[in-house]
């Protein structure tokens, strides 16, 4: 992290940009038309998932955007679908199933798959764990360039 998105952080600093929540609502109405659309679209969205979850949603969503447009302000950033995201976490759920003892066809049944697709998840998940564990091992034998010749 670079000192500027550290200061992100700062909870002085981040109070004085965003007391929105203070001002008069034809104020506050004011200074959001002047917003770029998007950005006002990403702080109805946060607010609207935070009500009822959390104290203080508008100020909490409020946080949230400026910590964003601080870490991505001015690139473009690829976000995927929620699709994608579903599928990914479904896989995830499929594996750690299995890992726990789930037996294949009570996850075929929950998840709506076939045998082939539950097997390929799982050897894809189990083949990425084995690499991770592989890169974390240090090699008790390596090879010098003596070895070789």
């Amino acid at each position: 992290m670079t000192e500027q998105q550290l200061e992100a952080f700062n909870v002085d600093d981040m109070d004085a940009l965003l007391e929105l929540e203070h001002l008069d609502p034809a104020q506050r109405a004011d200074l959001l038309d002047k917003i770029p659309e998007r950005v006002s679209t990403l702080l109805a969205i946060f607010e609207s998932e935070l009500n009822g979850v959390v104290k203080n949603p508008t100020r909490i969503a409020e946080r949230m955007v400026f910590v964003l447009a601080n870490y991505f302000g001015g690139k473009k950033i690829y976000l995927p679908r929620n699709d994608a995201l579903l599928k990914l976490m479904r896989n995830i759920s499929i594996y750690r199933a299995y890992s726990k003892g789930a037996p294949i066809k009570d996850l075929m049944k929950k998840h709506r798959l076939t045998d082939v697709m539950v097997y390929r998840i799982i050897s894809d998940f189990t083949a990425a764990e084995r690499a991770r564990q592989r890169a974390k091992t240090p090699d008790l034998f390596p090879e010098t360039l003596e070895d070789k010749k």
